[in-house]
């Protein structure tokens, strides 16, 4: 089930949002889509962060605010890929 039907030509004709939502691609996606997440937060973080270290804010907070997320977040991004390769059997 993918949460609509289609008529004839194929246009949509009834949508059921829940189903849609939670389809059978639901778990195999959950954790592609979770470290993605936990990359973009952390590199939004540190770059909020790395902004006030331009404008001359430099003290304990703004340099573990920057360092903390940003470090680790570019690792993440390789992640989902692998994940991505292990469920199609690539590996």
């Amino acid at each position: 089930m993918s949460g609509s039907l289609l008529n004839e030509q194929p246009t949509v004709t009834e949508v059921d949002p829940i189903t849609a939502m939670s389809g059978d691609a639901l778990w195999p996606r959950f954790p592609h889509m979770r470290v993605a997440t936990s990359a973009v937060t952390g590199l939004h973080v540190g770059a909020a962060h790395a902004v006030g270290m331009l404008h001359d804010r430099r003290d304990r907070s703004d340099r573990l605010g920057f360092t903390v997320p940003f470090v680790p977040a570019p690792l993440w991004l390789f992640v989902p890929v692998d994940q991505d390769d292990r469920q199609r059997g690539r590996r």
